[in-house]
């Protein structure tokens, strides 16, 4: 190839009363190199052809590549569970001055996230069963800081302003899976809630 161009350098137009004279040598050395120039553009052309299809099937390789990477930490993040587990404890009560329940992470995994919890009220009965809810929501305030596992139990709290009866309901990890293949969900987070509590009407000093 570089010798071809080098021939042909200084093959250039000689111009002569205004008319444009290709040199007698181009003829000659076209005439001469017939098939080898035929074959030299021939390579030139096969060699564009490939480098074109090695380009796009490069960058088309790499998107789908990305594509399916991007795919995989999606439907990962999406099902992520740090393996924490909520359960309120045998300890609960209170008063019109204040209700309570102890919750624990009884999980095998540290909870990543920090939680939170509702209250739920009723006048005449359970406000909160596992068929559902039937009571009226007073709180929605509460948070559960991030428990290691198996740690010591945190203490919810909240003061009623009626008698009745009340339950928390705290909220698990967004993404546990239910116990047997069932849940009760609140705003589409499984839940766990405590035992029933009830409040007695304050006594006036």
């Amino acid at each position: 190839m570089f010798f071809i161009l080098n021939y042909l350098h200084p093959l250039k137009e000689q111009r002569l009363g205004g008319r444009a004279i290709r040199s007698t040598r181009l003829r000659k050395f076209r005439k001469k190199h017939k098939s080898l120039l035929f074959i030299w553009k021939s390579g030139l052309v096969w060699y564009l052809f490939i480098f074109s299809v090695l380009n796009f099937s490069h960058q088309h390789t790499n998107a789908i590549f990305i594509g399916q990477a991007e795919t995989e930490f999606s439907l990962q993040a999406g099902t992520w569970w740090d393996k924490s587990s909520l359960k309120f404890t045998n300890e609960y009560g209170g008063d019109c001055n204040e209700i309570f329940a102890y919750v624990r992470n009884a999980g095998s995994g540290d909870m990543g996230l920090q939680s939170k919890y509702y209250v739920y009220y009723s006048p005449t009965g359970n406000p909160v069963n596992p068929q559902g809810i039937s009571g009226q929501l007073v709180f929605t305030e509460g948070l559960i800081s991030k428990m290691p596992a198996n740690s010591t139990p945190i203490r919810l709290a909240y003061k009623p302003k009626d008698p009745g009866f009340y339950k928390f309901v705290a909220f698990q990890h967004p993404n546990k899976p239910g116990e047997n293949g069932h849940s009760l969900t609140v705003e589409g987070t499984p839940v766990i809630f405590s035992e029933l509590i009830k409040v007695g009407k304050c006594m006036k000093p």
